[in-house]
């Protein structure tokens, strides 16, 4: 009996999309207000040494409230980056009709942000996942590529000797799934068991 994948809607997609962007938006917004912080404070610490060029530990105490501001200020930023790779990789999948669970690990931990764009190797991930969709060992990642009635997909069988694991879908981490779609073809990673054969 084939096992069918239940893949999210498109109108599941956007609202996920909407969730993220909701969280990068406060994200901003928390950063434009701690670096408001910074300046406000760095400003008052120039005027309490100025006035009080005498009193040490009190300069020494505004210069511990701004080393924390601009650690939890790096911080954010750390975590706004990490929010805007998800973000551009979810779009990258929805834009391009791939199946979220099946390219997502293939893109987890390759894609990374640098200078504002967000890549994998040297192009940008939206990029990445359009050449993707033209590789035919990959057509069975797309929706309208590959596949036909009733959840089934053309065939597209991996070629060479090489034996194939028999390790079941559930059990295997997202990188062992990108590994194993890479080296057998999506149609033999369809073909896997979804559970553990000796399961109840």
């Amino acid at each position: 009996m084939t096992e069918e994948t239940t893949e999210p809607s498109i109108e599941e997609l956007q609202a996920a999309l909407a969730e993220r962007d909701a969280e990068i938006a406060d994200a901003r917004d928390h950063i434009a207000k701690l670096n408001q912080e910074s300046a406000t404070r760095r400003l008052a610490l120039k005027e309490r040494e100025r006035e009080l060029a005498d009193t040490q530990a009190a300069a020494s105490e505004y210069e511990k409230r701004l080393s924390g501001t601009e650690e939890t200020l790096s911080e954010l930023q750390a975590r706004l980056q990490l929010a805007e790779t998800e973000r551009a990789v979810d779009r990258a999948i929805a834009d391009h009709g791939a199946i979220p669970e099946l390219v997502r690990p293939m893109l987890t931990g390759a894609a990374e942000y640098r200078d504002g764009a967000v890549m994998v190797g040297d192009k940008p991930v939206s990029d990445y996942v359009a050449s993707l969709r033209e590789q035919e060992r990959f057509e069975g990642v797309f929706r309208g590529r590959g596949q036909t009635g009733g959840g089934t997909r053309s065939s597209n069988a991996a070629k060479g000797t090489a034996p194939v694991p028999k390790k079941p879908r559930s059990e295997m981490s997202d990188a062992e799934k990108r590994d194993f779609i890479l080296t057998h073809g999506i149609e033999t990673y369809n073909s896997l068991p979804l559970g553990s054969l000796n399961g109840a």
